[in-house]
């Protein structure tokens, strides 16, 4: 749509949206003590949250990176600066140049740990990500929330995000995506079985349904995955303005102990939640090495610890026929085949394909096996650019979609993927991945059907959009919808291939790689 055309309708838009005609239906339940998890996540639903600081600003939940430290007393100067900013000439000589850097063909053990961490691992005990890596630290503060007239006095928010949080941190937009834990100050209080409420901004996103959309194929290809619904948010802060509307989010389930009993139908177990661009690589037996880059979400036993370890160790170590005939006793191959076929249409390399995050593992108590989890799927879809490009997306090799940041490397093959390396190449696996991937081709991802989706939630959400605020997205979200390429929001520089563009290139790559194997 041309910014004229959109602006003439913008006023009769907000009118609607301000009338509630895309909010909760008359015949909602409203009672916090009978809505159930399957009513709080209806994927068509827009729920209004209210969350009231104490807080004379709204700073609590935008908070900046940390200044560098000031230099120590009687260090030296910086050097001078000339009127344009440059460094002033200098009348020593100038320093040679640096010889080159000798990169070793095997990296001794503390350098391959630092390796195995990579970009994204915080500070032992903290968050991990980006944000994390720039010295932001997320705290909790108290607050109280109304969502759709159900109220709780007093619950812990913060802001949440790595990647998503960037424009925050840099000052170009003030809608941070949040966490609102029910049960932080006030125990076992929840909504509908749940205490965390995930309220994720989208701000990279122009139609608001990556992520709804990516869920959904993950639970119909039988891969337990979290469930959404919308929301428009306000905040009130103490001396603030007051109903401050934050815009339209997309709630995300919690990947948590009740999540994971409800799927796996186990109680107890373990959950991790991996940042490493080489998934289970064996360090050694020193938990202390692994902690924080698995980042557990449940208390450990030793007994986990030791079957994590044993894993790793299996997965890096073994010869090739222990590997094949020990992987079933650690990893649940159907359940993984699914997941892989789910995460390899979908071709997003934020994943373990690629930056090696934005998933979690269970283990199964009762199966004594690893099963994995989807996470943060904005970019799906085509949407991982500028960093790859639409058509290596489009065209990712099904039998070879992981790809290694060190590759060409001297030591690269000290640092594979051997997790996806080595269980591609089991028979076993291999069958039952192309069949699941087969499966979903004839179903799941037929792009008229995820396009018919689109188009489903395009009336609900497009009444909000003219009155998000200070977000590019309002002149981009009739272009995404019809499949025009737009510009990414907040990076103006970087051109998206539009959703209904990426499915059917997308569809057609998959269906001739499985005709060439056989598999179609």
């Amino acid at each position: 749509m041309h910014r004229a055309r959109l602006m003439s309708c913008s006023l009769s838009m907000a009118l609607v949206a301000a009338a509630g005609l895309a909010a909760v239906p008359a015949n909602a339940p409203q009672s916090a003590a009978t809505l159930t998890s399957d009513q709080l996540f209806q994927a068509n639903k827009i729920w209004t949250i209210h969350l009231t600081l104490p807080n004379d600003t709204f700073s609590a939940l935008t908070p900046t990176a940390p200044a560098p430290p000031a230099p120590p007393v009687g260090a030296a100067a910086p050097p001078a600066q000339s009127a344009q900013g440059a460094p002033a000439p200098s009348q020593a000589a100038p320093a040679p140049p640096r010889p080159p850097m000798q990169i070793p063909s095997v990296l001794p053990p503390d350098l391959l740990k630092q390796v195995v961490r990579g970009q994204f691992v915080g500070p032992e005990g903290g968050r991990n990500g980006l944000t994390a890596q720039r010295g932001v630290d997320f705290v909790y503060v108290h607050a109280s929330v109304d969502i759709d007239g159900m109220k709780f006095a007093d619950v812990g928010v913060r802001p949440k995000g790595n990647g998503s949080y960037i424009p925050i941190l840099n000052g170009r937009i003030q809608k941070p995506s949040l966490k609102i834990d029910l049960h932080k100050y006030v125990k076992d209080q929840q909504l509908a079985g749940v205490t965390m409420i995930n309220l994720n901004n989208e701000i990279f996103d122009a139609t608001w349904m990556n992520e709804p959309l990516a869920y959904r194929l993950y639970r119909e290809a039988g891969v337990p995955a979290s469930r959404t619904s919308y929301a428009r948010v306000y905040v009130t802060t103490k001396g603030g303005e007051p109903n401050r509307y934050l815009g339209l989010y997309d709630i995300i389930e919690e990947v948590d102990t009740r999540f994971t009993e409800s799927r796996f139908h186990v109680a107890g177990g373990a959950l991790y939640k991996p940042v490493t661009a080489v998934p289970f690589k064996f360090l050694g037996r020193d938990w202390a090495d692994y902690n924080q880059m698995y980042d557990p979400k449940t208390s450990l036993t030793d007994g986990d610890k030791q079957h994590m370890l044993d894993f790793c160790d299996l997965v890096s170590n073994a010869p090739d026929d222990q590997f094949s005939a020990k992987i079933g006793d650690f990893l649940d191959i159907d359940a993984f085949a699914k997941y892989m076929a789910a995460l390899v249409w979908l071709a997003n390399p934020d994943s373990i394909l690629e930056t090696g995050q934005n998933y979690y593992v269970h283990y199964n108590p009762a199966t004594k096996k690893f099963a994995f989890i989807p996470w943060d799927q904005d970019h799906s879809f085509d949407q991982y650019v500028p960093w790859r490009t639409p058509e290596s997306q489009q065209q990712l090799d099904i039998m070879h979609p992981w790809v290694s940041p060190f590759a060409g490397a001297p030591f690269a093959a000290q640092v594979e993927n051997n997790l996806l390396a080595r269980t591609f190449k089991l028979p076993a696996f291999k069958q039952r991945y192309l069949a699941a991937l087969a499966s979903i081709t004839k179903t799941v991802t037929m792009p008229e059907r995820i396009a018919k989706q689109m188009d489903d939630l395009a009336p609900l959400i497009a009444p909000l959009v003219p009155v998000e605020p200070k977000d590019v997205r309002i002149i981009s979200f009739d272009e995404a919808l019809a499949g025009k390429p737009y510009t990414r929001p907040f990076n103006q520089n970087v051109p998206i291939v539009p959703a209904k563009v990426f499915l059917p290139l997308r569809q057609a790559s998959v269906v001739a790689q499985l005709k060439a194997l056989g598999a179609q």
